[in-house]
């Protein structure tokens, strides 16, 4: 559940430091196990920061 919901809100948001205080790490690498973007993400996110 935790998964589902940190790629959901990276999906939709995109922001890696607000997800880690809202999972309650106390380190970025913990809350980067949680999350395993597809290349299609990837490319999303890529074409979401160009104007």
């Amino acid at each position: 559940m935790r998964h589902a919901f940190a790629l959901s809100y990276l999906r939709k948001i995109g922001d890696l430091l607000s997800l880690q205080r809202i999972m309650g790490h106390t380190d970025l690498a913990i809350t980067k196990r949680y999350v395993a973007y597809t290349l299609g993400d990837i490319k999303n996110s890529m074409l979401r920061s160009h104007w």
